[in-house]
């Protein structure tokens, strides 16, 4: 890239032009900076000359450019002249007609002249022209011209000579017939088999045939002619000798018009198998039967090699007949031999749990075989017969082994039973007891299973012995397995859950946002495809994404991800109570706090949680993190919990405050919020007055029932 500059101002020395100049915007060299010019106008002019080189890579295309950096003005002006751009690397360019590169002509027919530009360490090379085309090279020119006296395709090369050789590849079609067969020699006549696909058949026409038609061909086939290519291609589908006609319309390199092929299309075999059960008892003779008869070989998928085997396993038996013509047609039967399992093979020797349902046994059966019966099933298990199949199933309601037997009854020849084993086992039973005397601040569940044995126990908490240990109220689940992997499962509830509607799948229900200094949390319910509901701090919404109310909140629910959660814009600088619940409590009493929380946005102010009970705090500060701003982004829920003695309080205002002062980012969302006791305790779940009751000698009392933690 080359190029030549001057100042032609001389108004302000400083101000002189700065001129870079870039490639592709990228820059290139040194910038270069301008003097400034005399006033007379026999000044000398002062030119200076820009040069650097540049390596193309990858890039097909490039933008040069210059430009002034110069900011100010006076002086600030300039002159360009001579710009130059060009390769210093050996090159070698078509600079005809991109047509002229490839050429079919008819022969004695000049062809159009091709030129090419080049630059080289010596003479270039051409190789591979016809007799009567010649090449020429002059100065950085190569012309190559004239008139071909011999028939054929020519593909023809140029090449420079020294450093970095540059090659053209070019091609002349020579022709003294208006077609020029392109497939192999021999595609023109062709015997194949019916429904087998022909060798194409391609010619190469001369430019000035205008079009080609083809008659003759057989079903199946059938002829393109695009861009001077006739192709024949296809499946016939009919048998036969089929004589075709090319006819072509123009041309001119020589009389002949019309063009002719055969084509033989052989006949395959047809194959029947038939499958006798009865004249060899305990066999299945297997014979192919083949139209037209005639000279026939046998290929069977045993190794066989006659029209007829005998077998004495069931499957799928496949011959491949081939007739005299040497066309071959495949066929196949799947034979069953006696009494055969289809479903998988462990199902007819399985183990199964008392009041589960068995696995599915199916079995196929040969065709001599009318009727079956299956003895010695467990009790619950039935079969049916149909088609020549034989099912199993059913939930046993006996324990024990039970070996069955299926017997047939045949048309003919034989058969022989068979047999399979239902093995029976009883589940275990399972009773889960408490004790929240045995562990401070947590209640300790044990699993006891019957009978005594090795058992396996999953917890719904994932713990998997007999016992496990838990801080919070609610129904935990156990799965004991005994060792012949029969299961049952039992739960129990423990503590009382005393936050109303802590995972808010019941709505805006079961807590409070009280006023502080006159500001109070406000609830925006969602309002479908709008995403502007909790744009402004102090409001809150119960849902199940947090994207409903603000296109820059992400999150949701804790637990399953499609339940609801509070999601909350949290207050500037004044601090109101965003969830509030007030309870009434046992003096004395060891309660818990816990609660899930998240951010819901990805600026930097993130809120902070301050939990209290009767105002004052409780626990340590919980503060959030930041949440992807992607739909897929992992939700990130912190948990808060703590432990709190009730001492001489009857009631307790449970609470949750956002204490960080900024806006932007104080947002969150609070979900399965949990309150509750873990010591022992006995309360009243029956109404009040059925505490305190005064009835009639021989009258029922109304029921007290009470919910015990012990």
């Amino acid at each position: 890239f080359s190029g030549w500059a001057m100042g032609i101002d001389s108004s302000a020395i400083t101000n002189t032009p700065i001129l870079r100049f870039t490639v592709n915007g990228n820059i290139l060299g040194n910038p270069l900076k301008l003097p400034s010019h005399g006033l007379s106008p026999t000044s000398p002019d002062r030119w200076l000359n820009f040069y650097n080189t540049w390596n193309s890579g990858n890039a097909t295309s490039a933008i040069f450019s210059i430009y002034d950096s110069t900011a100010t003005f006076g002086g600030n002006a300039f002159g360009l002249d001579d710009i130059s751009i060009g390769t210093i690397i050996p090159y070698l360019t078509l600079t005809s007609s991109p047509i002229t590169d490839t050429q079919n002509v008819c022969i004695n027919t000049p062809i159009q002249t091709v030129t090419l530009s080049y630059g080289s360490g010596g003479t270039p090379t051409v190789t591979g022209l016809p007799a009567g085309v010649t090449a020429t090279i002059s100065n950085t020119t190569i012309t190559i011209s004239g008139t071909p006296t011999v028939d054929g395709t020519f593909n023809y090369t140029v090449s420079t000579v020294g450093c970095n050789i540059k090659k053209f590849l070019g091609q002349i079609i020579s022709q003294n017939s208006n077609l020029i067969l392109n497939s192999a020699v021999g595609t023109t006549n062709q015997s194949i088999c019916i429904n087998s696909p022909i060798s194409n058949i391609i010619y190469t026409a001369i430019p000035s045939v205008t079009a080609v038609n083809v008659t003759g061909l057989p079903s199946g086939l059938s002829y393109v002619f695009n861009v001077g290519i006739l192709t024949i291609s296809g499946t016939p589908t009919v048998s036969g000798t089929f004589t075709y006609n090319i006819t072509i319309s123009g041309g001119g390199c020589s009389a002949t018009t019309s063009y002719t092929g055969t084509l033989t299309i052989k006949a395959r075999p047809t194959v029947n198998i038939t499958v006798d059960y009865c004249t060899i008892p305990g066999k299945a003779l297997i014979k192919a039967v083949v139209t037209p008869t005639g000279t026939n070989t046998f290929f069977w998928s045993n190794g066989k090699t006659t029209d007829t085997i005998f077998v004495t396993t069931s499957g799928t038996y496949t011959v491949t007949v081939t007739n005299n013509l040497s066309c071959q047609t495949l066929a196949s039967v799947n034979v069953v031999v006696g009494i055969f399992l289809t479903s998988p093979a462990t199902t007819n020797n399985q183990n199964v749990c008392l009041g589960d349902t068995s696995k599915r046994i199916t079995y196929s059966t040969a065709g001599n075989i009318t009727g079956i019966s299956v003895s010695s099933l467990p009790t619950g298990v039935s079969y049916t017969f149909s088609s020549n199949t034989i099912t199993i199933s059913g939930t046993p309601t006996l324990a024990g082994t039970f070996n069955y037997t299926i017997t047939p009854s045949v048309s003919c020849g034989s058969a022989a039973t068979a047999t399979g084993t239902i093995r029976v086992y009883a589940k275990p039973t399972v009773t889960i007891k408490s004790n929240y005397c045995s562990i401070p601040g947590k209640i300790k569940l044990r699993a006891y299973p019957l009978p005594t044995g090795t058992y396996t126990y999953r917890w719904s908490n994932d713990a998997t012995t007999d016992t496990t240990s838990v801080i919070l109220a609610g129904t935990y689940s156990v799965t004991v397995t005994n060792a012949n992997g029969c299961s049952i499962s039992a739960s129990m509830s423990v503590s009382n859950e005393l936050s109303e509607n802590g995972n808010f799948n019941s709505g805006n229900v079961g807590f409070n946002t009280p006023v502080f200094l006159n500001q109070q949390y406000q609830y925006a319910a969602d309002v479908p495809n709008v995403q502007t509901e909790l744009n402004n701090p102090g409001f809150y919404g119960i849902g199940t994404n947090a994207n409903n109310y603000n296109a820059n909140y992400q999150g949701h629910d804790h637990t399953t991800g499609t339940g609801n959660f509070m999601i909350v814009n949290g207050f500037p600088f004044i601090q109101a109570i965003a969830w509030e619940k007030t309870i009434t409590v046992t003096p004395n009493t060891l309660y818990y706090f816990s609660a899930w929380a998240q951010g819901l946005d990805s600026l930097n102010n993130n809120p902070i949680l301050k939990f209290s009970i009767n105002g004052n705090e409780v626990g340590s500060r919980l503060k959030l993190t930041n949440h992807g701003q992607s739909p897929t982004s992992p939700d990130n829920w912190s948990r808060f919990y703590t432990a709190w003695n009730s001492g001489a309080s009857t009631l307790a205002s449970f609470a949750i405050t956002d204490v960080q002062t900024f806006s932007l980012g104080n947002s969150f969302g609070l979900d399965d919020i949990s309150i509750g006791t873990l010591n022992p305790f006995i309360s009243l779940i029956s109404s009040p007055a059925t505490d305190t009751q005064t009835v009639c000698l021989n009258t029922p009392i109304d029921t007290v029932v009470l919910n015990i933690g012990a």
